[in-house]
């Protein structure tokens, strides 16, 4: 993380202007059960992910851990919308600051000291 930030100004884009580093930051190195103490999740209420097979998955964990996280639903017999505002989705919104994978993200952003 430090190199990219030396990278960065180090190196310019070829109109000069930085290159963004986004979702990008420095992890506190005792935090090993909650990588980002009260960190939202970037990615509930925001994105999802729906596999081959229709199934809607709420983030790009691996499909192992993901699977912890719950059954919302699979988009071959429902619509998004149903998915979206359905309970378990809504549950898993609600409840995911408490869930281990969830804690153990490194995808969270850090709440600012």
């Amino acid at each position: 993380m430090l190199e990219a930030r030396e990278a960065v100004d180090r190196y310019r884009l070829p109109d000069g202007r930085r290159v963004l580093l986004e979702n990008i930051f420095l992890l506190d190195a005792d935090a090993t059960k909650d990588l980002a103490p009260g960190g939202p999740c970037p990615f509930l209420g925001q994105e999802a992910w729906i596999s081959a097979e229709g199934r809607f998955n709420p983030c790009c964990a691996p499909d192992a851990e993901r699977l912890s996280l719950g059954d919302f639903g699979n988009l071959d017999g429902l619509g998004i919308r149903e998915v979206w505002t359905g309970d378990n989705y809504r549950r898993l919104l609600a409840s995911y600051s408490s869930r281990g994978l969830c804690l153990s993200c490194n995808m969270r952003k850090p709440v600012p000291a």
